[in-house]
């Protein structure tokens, strides 16, 4: 059995900004419980920040001179931070792939010329090129800044990441990112995240089924396809759109001018209350979604899910087990999906009930702190 261990976490935000900064915490929470200690090291604080903190033994905005016995690097994007996190824990470091940053210098993993998802492996010079195609906004900070990220900093980062002993992947999809980009199989780890089931409670008979999008409003994440497939809708409905982003705005207006009946709550400190009366969850992602830490905690609450077929999506969603997943991009499938499910209440109770089997038996917390157990004590053979 593995002595407890005094570990620390690395990222740039402390407090719920997104999915990384959830599993964080929630991956904290569930090594505290098994007796291990767990600090924090971010960079800038975030919507949360007070709840966010209790998740940790310490929350920390200069690197603490305790002693740890292991690191665990979550999103780290300063190069001399990560020089510095390499010289003091050596072997004893592993980082965690939370989404593309690091072999994609448009950090979106998408091609902005044809505007679709790339599958290409990092080239200094190709994916240069293609990190320098920005918005308008991004080249006021400067192009020589931009050229120098691009073709220098970013180079380097990418060597550095190479260099640290254990990686940490939540979905096949990702450790096949990792491997097209040249790293070594036998030292990436794939951890699933781990959930707690929430408490079996009535559901509340809704007069009509409420669908629910949760999520950061932003392009990637897809919530304007939510909103233009609630409008292609026939049938009753009530909708949630739980999040806030840069995409705000122009949602609301998409949906005054589709006259969608959606509503808008903003950022919530806990996914709880949507998942708590919601009928159907919906996942348009755009991007290709590392793992979708979203569509876990619906299948968590028993709902099913609809989400289009990319990234590490059928990690969690099994077609026609646990919900429907439909070809990227499709409007009209998604459409087509989430009325068939509307219209069969039976079949949504049957879904939801899957979900939330598959969310205990294959993602369960002691599962979960095994792996990483296994993470901290096993021997890197570089």
């Amino acid at each position: 059995m593995l002595k407890k261990q005094n570990i620390l976490f690395i990222s740039e935000y402390a407090g719920f900004f997104g999915g990384i900064e959830r599993y964080a915490w929630l991956a904290a929470r569930m090594l505290r419980e098994a007796g291990h200690s767990v600090h924090y090291l971010y960079r800038a604080r975030a919507r949360g920040f007070e709840e966010f903190s209790q998740g940790f033994d310490s929350v920390n905005a200069e690197m603490p001179s305790a002693d740890f016995s292991f690191a665990v690097i979550h999103k780290v994007t300063d190069n001399g931070l990560l020089r510095t996190l390499l010289g003091r824990f050596g072997k004893n470091l592993a980082m965690v792939f939370h989404d593309h940053d690091f072999y994609c210098p448009r950090k979106y993993y998408y091609i902005p010329f044809g505007r679709r998802n790339c599958s290409r492996a990092y080239a200094l010079f190709l994916c240069g090129l293609c990190g320098m195609a920005v918005s308008p906004k991004k080249m006021t900070r400067g192009p020589f800044r931009e050229l120098s990220e691009k073709f220098h900093a970013f180079p380097e980062r990418f060597r550095l990441l190479h260099s640290i002993p254990k990686w940490v992947v939540l979905s096949g999809f990702m450790r096949d990112n990792l491997i097209r980009n040249s790293f070594d199989p036998a030292r990436i780890h794939l951890i699933h995240p781990a959930m707690e089931l929430p408490p079996v409670a009535p559901r509340p008979e809704n007069p009509v089924p409420v669908i629910v999008f949760v999520g950061q409003l932003i392009r990637g994440k897809g919530a304007d396809s939510f909103v233009r497939m609630l409008a292609g809708l026939k049938t009753p409905y009530r909708a949630l759109i739980a999040g806030d982003g840069n995409e705000a705005e122009n949602l609301k207006r998409l949906a005054a001018e589709l006259k969608v009946n959606a509503e808008f709550t903003g950022f919530l400190p806990s996914t709880e209350p949507v998942y708590a009366q919601a009928d159907l969850a919906v996942f348009p992602f755009r991007w290709q979604e590392p793992f979708g830490l979203v569509g876990l905690e619906a299948a968590a609450h028993g709902i099913p899910a609809v989400a289009f077929d990319l990234g590490g999506v059928r990690e969690w969603l099994h077609d026609g087990e646990n919900g429907l997943v439909v070809p990227s991009g499709n409007e009209a499938a998604l459409t087509d999906a989430v009325s068939a499910l509307l219209a069969d209440p039976v079949r949504r109770k049957e879904m939801g009930a899957r979900g939330r089997r598959m969310a205990a038996e294959e993602y369960s917390k002691e599962a979960f702190i095994q792996a990483y157990e296994k993470l901290m004590s096993e021997e890197t053979h570089p």
